[in-house]
């Protein structure tokens, strides 16, 4: 795999530990350095079931590498080893994916109340808006 410029590469040396949650971005290498003792899948249960694994590399393929794709965006992808019982004893890490030419997610809760009517509420100083995608809940102060 080549790496583009911008490319993040996480470089990890693969063996019976715990690692941390990370977040990368599309184009972003993850590189697995290792012993012949272990090997590389994708987890598509983000645990250890080996269900449907994904190899990524074999216990002498080392490194292995996986460059983040467009179509991992928005997902969680799981690695993990498959040898014995290395994923269940900390040999497994989630990598959550993020686009970041992507844009940003709208946020339903800041959508404007403009035309909505107000609701009468049985707590003491709050006005609620309604609207058909949200509901907004003021608070109003009184002096």
């Amino acid at each position: 795999l080549i790496a583009s410029a911008a490319a993040e590469i996480l470089d990890l040396s693969w063996e019976v530990t715990d690692y941390s949650p990370r977040t990368l971005n599309v184009g972003d290498i993850v590189n697995f350095r290792y012993t012949i003792a272990h090997n590389v899948y994708i987890h598509p249960t983000n645990d250890c079931t080996e269900q449907g694994s994904i190899l990524v590399g074999d216990n002498d393929d080392s490194p292995a590498q996986y460059q983040i794709t467009a179509d991992d965006a928005g997902k969680l992808i799981t690695f993990a080893c498959d040898t014995a019982r290395h994923c269940e004893n900390g040999q497994i890490i989630n990598i959550t994916v993020v686009d970041p030419s992507a844009p940003p997610p709208t946020n339903e809760t800041d959508t404007e109340t403009s035309g909505a009517d107000p609701i009468a509420s049985p707590f003491w100083g709050f006005t609620v808006f309604a609207t058909a995608t949200t509901t907004t809940m003021m608070m109003t102060m009184l002096v």
